[in-house]
């Protein structure tokens, strides 16, 4: 079966992912993900990054560039693979920022945190 697969203003957020990460964030994100990408433009500000970040997630794939949480929680589920404590911690973050618990900056850090490991981060 398919997962429910969803694009806005705010990136692409696929529930059934590549399976990474847990089933609990995996559905978490996607759910909350689902319930906000069709709310106002009220909720795309608070979920907006104040700078981009930029990353290369394959060896020869474009930059990407990250513009707000769901885009950075898309690539920590389907781009990097290797369970790492700062993949974790920058997927919890993504978590609480679309659950409205935390604010965007510190799921930017932990997000750039956990793309220094793997070395695709191009730009801070």
């Amino acid at each position: 079966m398919r997962g429910w697969r969803g694009a806005g203003q705010e990136g692409i957020v696929d529930i059934q992912g590549s399976g990474t990460g847990s089933a609990r964030q995996r559905s978490e994100l996607g759910l909350l993900t689902h319930d906000r990408l069709w709310g106002g433009g009220e909720m795309t500000a608070l979920r907006r990054f104040e700078r981009p970040v930029v990353v290369r997630v394959g060896r020869h794939s474009t930059e990407r560039i990250v513009f707000d949480v769901n885009e950075a929680a898309n690539i920590l589920l389907r781009d990097l693979h290797r369970q790492t404590e700062r993949r974790r911690v920058a997927m919890d973050a993504c978590l609480q920022v679309l659950r409205g618990e935390a604010h965007p900056p510190a799921a930017r850090r932990a997000f750039v945190a956990a793309a220094l490991e793997p070395k695709i981060l191009r730009s801070d």
